[in-house]
């Protein structure tokens, strides 16, 4: 099979074992299946997905044995939380497992988030239905790309017990895409004015953040561009300061808050932050400091 579809162009990575650690397969199986596949097609990535379980120990015997590492999370439900084995039940519990994700794969690999749609949570007997917002859905993705995740996947879409019927005919959630996950992806898309700072490394800018003890915050920059992601966990609603932009940067712009602004003062600027809230700063280098 990996003679037969390594040069399509549809192809864009192998998938190994679903949960593995969760399922008890052995480490061994699952090199195995990344050895043979390499050996067959080198260009292509092997990815596995862990399910949040186990400990940061277990999780990494399986780190040879893929190529893109990656952790699916839900926790949107009733009651919330229930995905998750550790003791944070909120939304920003995303965060946490892709800190482990981080400290999984290491610097020499990239990792992927699994995100909310639907799951069995909130599908089963006896479970009751729920989606994450556009709010929730948002907060999720950005808290993720913060900490770390170089791709995300939306996991539920085809679950059939969240389709109304006409999604039932059309064989996949395409009122909760046109709804929310539509709006989440449009501001991530090629072509928007984010997705240069996706694509870019991190930046060496470190800011220090007054305030507020739990705000993530990731720095990157793409040409003249300097963008600064900010998203804050559930503390109350506050004020928060950032400092440590370097010389030379004029503000541009809150990117799909205009005409928001911050207070902007030399080297930094602050901001209100509600709890799960998430800002995303563009600077620009004046002509001088960009040569």
């Amino acid at each position: 099979m990996g003679g037969k579809y390594r040069r399509h162009p549809g192809l864009g990575y192998w998938k190994g074992a679903d949960e593995p650690e969760w399922g008890k397969v052995p480490v061994e199986k699952i090199q195995r299946f990344h050895d043979v596949v390499k050996s067959l097609d080198a260009s292509h990535p092997v990815w596995i997905t862990q399910a949040p379980r186990g400990t940061i120990e277990s999780l990494k015997a399986y780190d040879s044995a893929y190529d893109v590492g990656a952790i699916d999370i839900y926790p949107i439900g009733y009651p919330p939380g229930t995905h998750s084995h550790l003791p944070n039940k909120n939304i920003s519990v995303v965060g946490d497992y892709a800190q482990w994700m981080r400290e999984i794969s290491g610097p020499a690999k990239p990792f992927w988030m699994i995100l909310q749609i639907c799951w069995s949570g909130v599908t089963n007997p006896g479970k009751t239905l729920r989606f994450p917002t556009f709010p929730e859905e948002r907060y999720m993705t950005y808290q993720s790309i913060i900490l770390g995740a170089r791709g995300l996947m939306y996991f539920g879409g085809n679950v059939t017990a969240g389709m109304n019927d006409r999604d039932k005919a059309l064989g996949w959630n395409w009122t909760y895409y046109s709804r929310v996950l539509k709006h989440v992806l449009d501001e991530l898309k090629p072509g928007s004015p984010l997705h240069p700072a996706l694509i870019a490394p991190d930046s060496k800018i470190k800011l220090d953040v007054e305030g507020a003890a739990d705000i993530d915050v990731l720095v990157r920059e793409a040409g003249p561009r300097v963008f600064v992601l900010a998203a804050r966990r559930e503390s109350a609603t506050s004020e928060v300061k950032f400092t440590g932009l370097p010389e030379g940067l004029t503000f541009d712009r809150v990117l799909y808050e205009e005409p928001r602004r911050p207070k902007v003062f030399p080297g930094g600027f602050s901001d209100w932050f509600a709890p799960n809230e998430v800002h995303v700063y563009v600077f620009k280098r004046r002509p001088s400091a960009a040569n």
